[in-house]
């Protein structure tokens, strides 16, 4: 008796005793907003020996604070301070439901000491059954701390265990001091679905697909359709699919000819990413299918649907098919927009002979041949006047039918002639466009007058608020612009590569997507740590990103997947555009990586008009998607103040300046510490590894960033490749691989402050 008497002297404890109420959950374990459960968490109300809270005390009394001196969060927080004491705070059992077995919680405390002696600080948590038992296994301990310390987070995450109805929380003390406690949460992966308050694409009453019928177009092979029955068969798809739940899903219906390695079937042995999308999205892969078999001959694909779908072609609208100052794209674009508005079928003068060979008789009822247009700017101002009042007016984007250029190389053509003059579409969201009513475009933006003809039809949306899904194609060598077009350098406009990502009617046909990451963790930091993140990139293009990571995760697997932890751009519009594709990424996610995101605006500056409406535009689809961490190539830091964003990676390749905080917005890291890894410089994985070690060298802790490019089968690992060389060369380091949002986080509260997300 005396021995435990004298234990008891020497423990001071601070005990939360608190059952959560749970709600059940969604079936899909994924799908979560972070709802915290804990009553009374951030003791904004007095915890005393009131409002749910009581004190017990052991031996002799501690002293506790509702303490105002010290808060984390609001205006309090709850403190203990000790001598030669021992109690505990309790929060009262009476408002207990059952846990849901099997699901997931998360508790987190933050935690501030002030001369804290003895064996220290820690928090430990245990389950309890019906009986109020402990069950065995359930308990978890973090580790003890000392001394004065700024407010730092305490954190875990834990299964319901079988049995288990409520759990029990330990704010622990041995020793002298004071401690204060603020902002203690309980979260459940469940309750409150995330929105868009300002969505930039709009279903337009589309049904959610039940089924799909299948058509392998074969547009990389020589015995498939042409780029001009291609666009023409998305144009039916489109009709189609914006009434019926059957939906018409389309095989090799694209190409790519700036990134071949996608679509080129000598390439990718006959891997369709289509066909793989299918297969495993979700959404997708349980839906019941049927095939269309292709009609032989010419064009058989686009044959094979007008037989099986005539009846819901009203007449055809022919395109202008002269090349003179790129009419044909503009046209042809154009034929969509008044095809979607008039339930017609846009051709060119080749598909409309065709069609009339096959012995079909619908009649013509528009050809913008007669407009005799010379120009693409003439083809849009004069679309702009006639048809933009009367398409989707909930759109807050529209979709350009450019190709998906990145670089002035002679990829297109025989002879390699110039991108701007290439004869072949990238059609992109014909369907979508056609199924929503959406406005389709087409310019080169050469010029002044294509400059003001592209923004007489952005500046009809509110300034910011805005995106134009398929890029402008501007990029090229040719004229030294950046990769957003001079003129929309200054206006705030998202431009977002989607040629390409095909089958947009039936990817968006469901709900925004729902399903939320893994929540942050802040590792311990050490002065000897090097944290390192290895980033993917080119996930601004809804269509890239998601092509490169299904690539990654199926035909191009290698062993390294799942073995380093890699965090992957992938432009969160997907969510709304396209969340069948979404969901699949957020589902299949590899263990240990993580979501980021390019902001594509690029070249916009804190200056122009609207940086703040477009930067909450994309800060409300990382909300939707739990995409806090965004890289931002060309851009300066203060972006992320305008946003509050809780973490920002900075510049493209080689910088190295300092890890630090936002100075408006404290929770913000700021990323400039950044080598390249990728194949793209040239570098070999010793050369990378000596560059981070020399990188590093001086800095204790050190954060670094590396950027690991875009393509490439040897993206996983060659990252994987660089983690061996540095750990098994670490010149005394130790070296910690963190997703971006772990690594995030990690520096803000080493830093001591709060991640504002």
């Amino acid at each position: 008796m005396v021995l435990l008497k004298t234990l008891i002297n020497k423990i001071v404890i601070f005990v939360i005793l608190m059952t959560i109420i749970v709600t059940s959950l969604p079936l899909q374990p994924r799908t979560y907003a972070s709802v915290n459960i804990a009553t009374n968490g951030d003791f904004e109300s007095n915890p005393i020996n009131a409002n749910g809270w009581a004190t017990q005390n052991w031996l002799n009394t501690p002293t506790y604070t509702w303490a105002t001196d010290q808060a984390f969060n609001g205006a309090h927080s709850a403190s203990i301070s000790v001598s030669s004491s021992a109690g505990a705070f309790r929060k009262a059992v009476g408002d207990s439901v059952t846990l849901v077995p099997g699901n997931s919680y998360k508790f987190s405390v933050w935690r501030k000491m002030s001369n804290l002696t003895g064996i220290g600080s820690k928090v430990w948590m245990e389950q309890l059954d019906s009986a109020g038992a402990i069950i065995a296994g359930t308990r978890w301990d973090s580790n003890y701390e000392t001394g004065t310390a700024a407010w730092r987070n305490i954190t875990t995450t834990f299964t319901a265990a079988p049995t288990a109805v409520s759990v029990r929380l330990y704010l622990f003390v041995n020793g002298t001091g004071t401690v204060w406690f603020d902002d203690m949460e309980i979260t459940t992966r469940g309750g409150v679905t995330p929105s868009l308050t300002t969505p930039l694409f709009d279903r337009n009453g589309m049904p959610q697909a039940t089924s799909v019928t299948l058509l392998d177009l074969r547009g990389p092979y020589s015995d498939g359709d042409s780029t001009d029955a291609i666009v023409s068969a998305q144009v039916i798809q489109g009709l189609i699919n914006r009434t019926n739940a059957n939906k018409i899903y389309f095989y090799n219906d694209s190409w790519d000819w700036t990134h071949p390695y996608q679509t080129d079937p000598t390439k990718n042995n006959g891997w369709i990413w289509a066909q793989e999308i299918l297969n495993q999205a979700p959404d997708l892969k349980n839906l019941p299918r049927t095939t269309l078999s292709r009609s032989s001959g010419t064009n058989g694909g686009l044959r094979t649907l007008i037989t099986n779908y005539q009846s819901a072609i009203k007449g055809l609208i022919i395109w202008d098919d002269n090349l003179t100052g790129q009419v044909r794209q503009a046209s042809a674009a154009a034929a969509v927009t008044i095809a979607a508005q008039n339930n017609w079928l846009a051709v060119s003068p080749a598909v409309k002979d065709d069609i009339v060979a096959w012995g079909f008789n619908i009649p013509v009822q528009m050809d913008l041949r007669t407009n005799h247009f010379s120009t693409d700017w003439e083809v849009l101002n004069w679309q702009v006047d006639n048809y933009f009042a009367t398409s989707n007016q909930n759109h807050k984007a529209v979709f350009s039918m450019g190709l998906d250029g990145y670089r002035s190389v002679n990829l297109v053509g025989a002879g390699g002639a110039p991108w701007e003059s290439d004869t072949r579409f990238n059609e992109g969201a014909v369907d979508y466009a056609v199924a929503t009513n959406g406005f389709m475009f087409n310019l080169d933006v050469a010029d002044s007058n294509d400059d003001t003809a592209l923004m007489n039809l952005l500046y009809k949306y509110t300034e910011g608020q805005m995106a134009i899904l398929g890029w402008v194609p501007t990029h090229p060598n040719r004229n030294g612009f950046a990769e957003v077009p001079q003129i929309l350098n200054g206006t705030s406009y998202s431009v977002t590569g989607g040629n390409q990502l095909t089958n947009y009617s039936v990817y968006g046909s469901f709900p925004d997507s729902s399903y939320k990451l893994d929540d942050a963790v802040a590792y311990p930091v050490a002065p000897n740590d090097v944290f390192v993140v290895f980033k993917g990139t080119d996930g601004d293009a809804v269509n890239l990103g998601f092509q490169f990571m299904l690539k990654q995760w199926t035909v191009g697997k290698s062993g390294a997947l799942g073995q380093v932890p890699m965090s992957i751009s992938i432009n969160p519009q997907l969510a709304n555009v396209a969340p069948a594709v979404w969901n699949y990424f957020a589902q299949n996610l590899p263990s240990g990586d993580d979501i980021m995101f390019n902001w594509s605006d690029k070249s916009i500056r804190d200056s122009d008009t609207s940086s703040a409406i477009l930067g909450n535009t994309f800060k409300d689809y990382a909300k939707l998607t739990d995409t806090p961490v965004y890289y931002h190539s060309y851009g300066d830091e203060t972006k992320a103040d305008i946003v509050k964003w809780a973490g920002i990676i900075l510049g493209r390749e080689n910088l190295n300046g300092l890890i630090k905080l936002s100075s408006s917005n404290r929770a913000t890291t700021y990323s400039t510490l950044m080598v390249s890894g990728d194949i793209e410089t040239g570098r070999t994985v010793q050369e990378t590894a000596d560059l981070i070690r020399s990188t590093v060298s001086n800095r204790t802790p050190a954060f670094i960033v590396v950027h690991m490019g875009w393509g490439g089968a040897e993206f996983y690992q060659r990252a994987k490749n660089i983690m061996d060389n540095l750990k098994s060369n670490s010149n005394g380091r130790n070296y910690q691989f963190l997703k971006a949002r772990d690594w995030s986080y990690t520096y803000s509260t080493y830093q001591g402050q709060n991640w504002s997300w």
